[in-house]
Parts: C-alpha cells; sequence; structure tokens
C-alpha cells in the first residue's frame, strides 16, 4: 500500500453508493489496483451483524478486469443508524477518532494492524466511511468461551508493545486533541447522563446478573466518577480504548492483528489492561490468575524500556476495572430494539464486567480510592 484513500475519491453516504466505479478509485489510490485494472462488479453484504454497536459492517465481494486482480473481499464500515447509538458515537466523536488513528496513529505503530484502502470523515462529521483488509482468513478467540491462556498472553504482549511506544510521549498532547484523555470535561459532562439512563435500564433487562454488592455499587458509579477519571488518567500513554479479543485476529503463528481504533484515549495503561481482563476471558480462565497476567504486562513494558510498579499498577486496575462498568450499562437504554446478536452481546459485556469486579474486589479498591 502506497496511500490511504480519502475524500477526494467522494464519502458515499451508505453501502448502495459503494459501486464497482468507486471502488476502482478507493483500490488504485490506496495501490492495491493498477491503472489498468477495474472492479467489474461489487456484492456488498451485511457483515457481523449485531457485533458492532456503533457501527454498520458490510463485506463486499469483488471481481475484477484487466490485470492482476485485487483483493476478493474488503470491509465496508458506515456509522451506526441506531439513534441512542449514534448519539453516544457523536457525543464521543468516536468516527474521528479512528479515521485519525487510522491514517496518522496506526502507521506508527508496532502492532499489526488491517491493511486500510480508504479512511474518510465528511468535513461537518455527519458520515465516514473505512475500507479495510477482509481478515476472516485468520482465527479469532471463541465469542462465547472467550481468549485462550496463549491468546491473552499474545494479547497482552501486544498491548505492552503498544502502550510502551507512547508512555510519556511528548506527543500525547497534540494527540489528546482527537484521542482525548479521561481528564477532557466531555467525560465528567456525558458520563453522568449515560449512567443515569443505561443504569437503571441494566437493572431493569438484566438484574439476573447483578449481585447485591454490584447494585450498590452500580448505584454509586457516577457518584466515584471524578476520582475513577482522575486514576485512570495517571501514567498516560495513547490507549487503544477497546481491547478485547473481538477486536483481535490471531494469524498461524499466533499473532495478534488489531483492529477497531474508534475509542483511542489518551491515558492510563490500566484501563486497556482492565478493559481486556474484564472483556476478553471468562471467569473459568482468569480466576486467580489476574496477577500473573498484570505481571506479564508489566514484564513486557520493561522489556520495551519502559517501568511501572506492579503494585501501583495492580492497584490502578482493580480501580479501572470498577471505572469499566459503563461499558456493561451503556447500551442498555435501547436494549428493546437491539437485534437478538447485539442483546447477548450487551449482556456479555455486562456479566463479563461484573464478574472482574468480583473477582478482582475493584469495589474495594473504588472506597480506598475515594477515601
Amino acid at each position: 500500500m502506497v496511500a490511504i484513500a480519502g475524500q477526494e475519491v467522494g464519502i458515499p453516504t451508505d453501502i448502495e453508493e459503494v459501486t464497482a466505479s468507486w471502488m476502482t478509485n478507493v483500490l488504485r489510490v490506496s495501490g492495491a489496483l493498477t491503472a489498468d485494472v477495474s472492479v467489474s462488479s461489487i456484492s456488498n453484504e451485511p457483515f457481523a451483524v449485531g457485533v458492532g454497536l456503533l457501527s454498520q459492517l458490510f463485506r463486499s465481494t469483488l471481481e475484477y478486469v484487466g490485470g492482476p486482480p485485487g483483493p476478493a473481499t474488503v470491509i465496508v464500515k458506515f456509522p451506526t443508524v441506531i439513534p441512542h447509538q449514534r448519539g453516544i458515537a457523536d457525543a464521543f466523536n468516536i468516527y474521528e477518532r479512528e479515521v485519525k488513528a487510522y491514517t496518522e496513529v496506526v502507521p506508527q505503530s508496532p502492532i499489526r494492524t488491517p491493511v486500510v484502502h480508504a479512511a474518510m470523515m465528511a468535513d461537518d462529521k455527519s458520515n465516514c466511511c473505512l475500507v479495510i483488509e477482509d481478515l476472516s482468513c485468520f482465527s479469532q478467540a471463541d465469542a462465547s468461551t472467550g481468549a485462550t491462556w496463549e491468546q491473552a498472553l499474545a494479547a497482552l504482549d501486544a498491548l505492552a508493545a503498544f502502550h510502551a511506544t507512547w508512555f510519556g510521549s511528548s506527543e500525547l498532547d497534540d494527540l489528546s486533541e482527537t484521542f482525548i484523555s479521561f481528564q477532557n470535561p466531555i467525560h465528567l459532562a456525558a458520563l453522568p447522563g449515560l449512567h443515569a439512563v443505561g443504569w437503571p435500564a441494566a437493572k431493569e433487562h438484566a438484574s439476573d446478573l447483578l449481585p447485591p454488592e454490584l447494585i450498590d455499587f452500580g448505584d454509586a458509579w457516577a457518584d466515584h466518577l471524578r476520582h475513577m477519571l482522575d486514576l485512570v488518567s495517571t501514567s498516560p500513554s495513547l490507549l487503544h480504548g477497546d481491547w478485547r479479543t473481538d477486536n483481535m485476529f490471531f494469524d498461524d503463528d499466533g499473532n495478534v492483528i488489531v483492529f477497531d481504533f474508534q475509542i483511542m484515549a489518551t491515558g492510563n495503561g490500566a484501563y486497556d489492561l482492565a478493559y481486556f481482563l474484564s472483556q476478553s476471558l471468562e471467569r473459568e480462565t482468569r480466576a486467580g490468575r489476574e496477577r500473573e497476567l498484570v505481571q506479564r504486562y508489566v514484564s513486557q513494558l520493561a522489556a520495551h524500556g519502559v517501568e511501572r510498579d506492579i503494585e501501583q499498577l495492580w492497584f490502578d486496575v482493580r480501580c479501572a476495572a470498577a471505572f469499566c462498568l459503563m461499558y456493561g450499562f451503556a447500551s442498555y437504554p435501547d436494549y428493546e430494539n437491539l437485534p437478538d446478536a447485539s442483546q447477548q452481546m450487551t449482556r456479555q459485556l455486562l456479566r463479563r464486567s461484573v464478574e472482574a469486579i468480583v473477582d478482582l474486589d475493584g469495589v474495594s479498591a473504588i472506597n480506598q480510592l475515594v477515601s
């Protein structure tokens, strides 16, 4: 690839405008096609329906005329059309974050990511479109049983390499204009409202997942928000923001390929680490071994020249896991209108989050933080 196509090829408003002619222009700009090769036909179909809560995903199957063909399939990504989800996405500027991540940050990153053929955003931010490599030839962690121990170690090694690249970087201030810090006022302004509608809905639709101590903590979550935001802003690096195995493929050698950079941010690496522990591993895989995983991450950071104190990081991870409860309740206001697959994903997000907070004793850590 020599370039990433942008607005110069035109931004399609929806999948109906992703035509053979448009895709030809995209793939020529990206270097996937030479000037004498064209896409002769394109077939677009919904892809991973219900998996991307904040996006619409499509797989485009391509045929060619001319010289050597380009990719047989690509993934095309648009913003969600679900009003509540779109409101969250716009409030936190997630579409611009992902476009800039792929065009400005990923090329400097040590982690493997999909080939990006196009990444574009309308000037008024009303629409965006990505065209990326279809990685479905590689394996993923089982969505229902979670990552294996070996997959977890590979994911943590990649995470440490990514964080080490940006830890304490002089570029973080500039990057935080787009990849906002948890200190950004938007979090303190918007998250209490998200909690006010999301947490009651979670209690209504998923009460069976909530033990009494987590109901009490969930009720008080917004009261602790300022303290939690302060903690996940310390020891800053660049964060992926959604580091879970749903956003990873594993090649034949077990190496990680990471995608979905919609909530990239600046902050404490403990956030990505806690989110991974609470969303990618089932309890029977990680229970009793969480500290071992945190130690693995610390050792990998050290191998890349970054030192972090294991005791402080362990405390930070416990607090960050409690903070990440918000991902468990964020989608519940629109729960009844979500597709079945999205409902199942929403329940899994909440269940795994709750179990991790309990197992890490995150509530006690938050009580210590705010005392």
